[in-house]
């Protein structure tokens, strides 16, 4: 048995069953940080698990989610900057100016779930 898990015998089976530990201070995961945790999950299984027993699994989901709104932000900054989408575009052809600040929005995010959500885990996670 591992020292850092807790166990609770089931009354029905006789069996014994971990008891993951839970965050005292519950960590609210957004957009990014469900796509990380449900990847983890249906991926990577056993360290999905094993983060989940340590109790970093939140912490770690909520790092990643801070890394990737971050990234989105610079990444739809940049391409607006490149493609010359302003105020005034905005105000001229409307239609125009929503199409492509939907095409950075989607090359963006691409960007940011191949780079930081799709990544497999460290070992030592």
């Amino acid at each position: 048995m591992n020292a850092f898990l807790e166990y609770r015998q089931n009354p029905k089976d006789g069996l014994l069953y971990p008891v993951f530990k839970e965050e005292e201070n519950p960590i609210e995961l957004i957009y990014w940080g469900k796509k990380r945790m449900r990847f983890l999950y249906q991926n990577y299984k056993i360290q999905y698990l094993k983060m989940r027993q340590k109790g970093t699994l939140l912490k770690h989901c909520k790092e990643v989610e801070e890394e990737a709104e971050e990234k989105m932000e610079i990444l739809t900054k940049q391409m607006e900057k490149a493609e010359g989408l302003t105020l005034e575009m905005q105000q001229q052809d409307w239609l125009t100016w929503v199409q492509l600040k939907q095409n950075i929005k989607n090359r963006a995010e691409e960007i940011v779930l191949n780079e930081i959500i799709f990544v497999p885990p460290y070992k030592d996670d």
